[in-house]
């Protein structure tokens, strides 16, 4: 039935091919355990990751609680301090200049001519509208009166 070259060939082929499959079988198993030993070792890093943010965190609170109750208390008396310094010597000193020379300029201003025209102006204006009232009531009672010019009226 078979040809005994043939036979012998295909024994020869199928122990062969049982060989390489075990041999495959135990690559895959290779593979899968390094997989699943990365997968360990990651999940161990995260693991005391997270415990050494929260180590971290705790430290922080520790940290600032102690700062606020020594150290930084002492730091914000200094800054006032400073503060209060500046604001009694050099910038009482600024704001002082900066106010005598606002004065100064006010009176320069209020001095100057056209502020002074400015001033009469508005007078005259004033005393030509008191002046229609008063001489409206009188035309209601005597009739029609001359106009005057209140250009010749000091104001």
């Amino acid at each position: 039935m078979f040809d005994p070259l043939t036979a012998g060939l295909g024994f020869a082929s199928a122990g062969i091919g049982a060989l390489t499959g075990f041999g495959a079988q135990r690559t895959q198993a290779n593979i899968a355990n390094a997989q699943m030993a990365a997968a360990a070792d990651q999940l161990k890093w995260n693991i005391q990751q997270g415990r050494d943010i929260a180590k971290f965190g705790e430290g922080g609170n520790v940290g600032a609680r102690v700062a606020q109750g020594t150290w930084m208390p002492d730091l914000d008396l200094g800054r006032q301090l400073y503060a209060k310094k500046f604001e009694l010597g050099p910038l009482a000193e600024m704001e002082s200049a900066t106010l005598s020379d606002r004065a100064r300029r006010g009176v320069a201003l209020e001095s100057s001519l056209e502020a002074r025209e400015q001033r009469q102006r508005a007078n005259r204006e004033a005393l030509k509208a008191s002046l229609a009232e008063k001489e409206a009531a009188m035309a209601g009672m005597f009739g029609r009166i001359a106009p005057r010019d209140v250009g010749t009226m000091f104001v």
